[in-house]
């Protein structure tokens, strides 16, 4: 069997091990890590005294700035929609606000300076991650083709993925037996995968967002079956760290007849399981708990 990168996930593995494709990281990735707190902290540090000894006002606009981007910064990459573009105009007018600002007092070369500072900090911090084809996740052989796949898709995630690339139409031309979520009603997921199973399916795979992912893998663990991830969620977290194409949610679709196997570990908060990424949040009594994925 060839090893088609766009691969199905086995997850009934218990602890996490290092593969033969893992790599620890060299002394010269630690040092280039330092240099690159150092840099950030002198970059601070610039804004700090030399603002501060032209103005308490120059300090105030230039942290200010400094958070507004950080803000603008988090809800571009947490939220969708309207307020996700609204976040990026923010994150792209907040350093430049205060570059204005800074030219009229003029003190511009105090921002310049530290923005060098940060971009060079920026540099260091790549240079230490290295290599992102170093990271890649250890492949093993997968199993012989499935002989009843089962695949459950969100038509509602990613803006509409699953009817903009045609996913359930190719999924059954190649074998796969397809549940599409509709209607107004919550659908409980894990439900059906369990229910899938009962009949025969002998491989479970989900195209929707990283929640609806979780809860089917933590079925497919449960009872040691591959589990496949087909990237038509809106950012697909999961789908990047396994090294799928997040932009062609039909490519993981040849798993199904070619594909590798990579042994993920599942977390669990509060009796909850998730894939890559977790999130704590205080809510009101009225309001649904948060989503793990």
């Amino acid at each position: 069997m060839s090893t088609d990168r766009s691969s199905q996930a086995g997850l009934p593995s218990p602890a996490l091990t290092l593969g033969p494709g893992a790599r620890c990281p060299t002394a010269a990735q630690r040092w280039l890590a330092r240099l690159s707190l150092m840099l950030a902290a002198l970059a601070v540090v610039i804004l700090v005294v030399f603002a501060k000894l032209n103005s308490l006002a120059m300090l105030a606009v230039g942290l200010g700035g400094a958070a507004v981007s950080l803000t603008a910064a988090y809800f571009f990459l947490s939220r969708r929609g309207v307020r996700r573009w609204l976040s990026l105009g923010a994150f792209i007018l907040a350093p430049i606000a205060v570059m204005i600002v800074f030219a009229f007092a003029q003190v511009l070369w105090v921002a310049l300076v530290s923005a060098a500072v940060w971009l060079l900090a920026a540099m260091a911090a790549r240079s230490a991650v290295g290599n992102r084809a170093d990271w890649r996740m250890p492949e093993y052989p997968a199993q012989p083709p499935s002989s009843h796949p089962y695949l459950i898709m969100n038509p509602k995630s990613g803006g509409g993925k699953v009817e903009r690339f045609d996913l359930k139409r190719m999924a059954e031309d190649l074998g796969a037996e397809v549940f599409v979520m509709s209607g107004l009603e919550p659908v409980d997921v894990a439900q059906v995968a369990r229910k899938a199973i009962a009949r025969g399916a002998d491989l479970l795979g989900v195209a929707g967002g990283d929640g609806t992912q979780a809860l089917v893998a933590e079925v497919a663990a449960e009872h040691g079956i591959p589990f496949m991830v087909i990237t038509a969620g809106t950012r697909n977290h999961f789908g990047l760290d396994l090294g799928l194409d997040r932009d062609d949610p039909s490519s993981c679709l040849r798993a199904l007849s070619d594909g590798v196997e990579l042994h993920v570990d599942l977390g669990v908060v509060g009796g909850r399981t998730f894939v890559n990424n977790a999130s704590f949040v205080r809510l009101r009594r009225d309001r649904p708990e948060s989503g793990l994925s």
